[in-house]
């Protein structure tokens, strides 16, 4: 059974609640309040990579494998990243909140084409070539 998350859904949770701040064809964000104690099921997702960054609080996280398991412990500012087809739960040790961020092996991370270079108001294109770098727009190519 599959189902569409609608970006902006709130879900209640026996530990918390869970929003949907992004959807994508190819990946979701969602925002957790988790509950000092709350906890998750067991589950797995068969294709999607699962990975927790936590903003506030402490959150455990275990991931079953065959021959055992592996439990990390994340504090604000950490992250952690769940395969696919791996079980895995997470445990508030503290109320926190985190992003739950889920994606698919088939993004290309180099899917970028420029047409222009980034840069800061009051900086010219001397202190890029002083530096021994010039990226031209129009052929978007980096040259020395």
């Amino acid at each position: 059974m599959s189902h569409k998350t609608l970006a902006g859904a709130v879900q209640s949770k026996f530990w918390g609640h869970t929003q949907c701040i992004f959807v994508g064809p190819f990946s979701e964000t969602h925002f957790l309040k988790i509950s000092k104690g709350g906890f998750c099921s067991e589950h797995e997702h068969k294709n999607k990579w699962n990975r927790f960054f936590l903003i506030s609080g402490k959150l455990k996280v275990t991931i079953y494998r065959p021959d055992g398991y592996d439990e990390t412990i994340l504090e604000a500012g950490q992250f952690t990243d769940v395969p696919p087809s791996n079980f895995h739960k997470f445990e508030a040790l503290e109320d926190c909140e985190c992003l739950e961020i889920y994606w698919v092996d088939n993004l290309e991370v180099g899917d970028i084409n420029r047409r222009s270079v980034g840069g800061k108001k009051g900086y010219s294109d001397d202190l890029f070539r002083h530096c021994g770098i010039y990226f031209d727009p129009l052929s978007h190519e980096q040259t020395k």
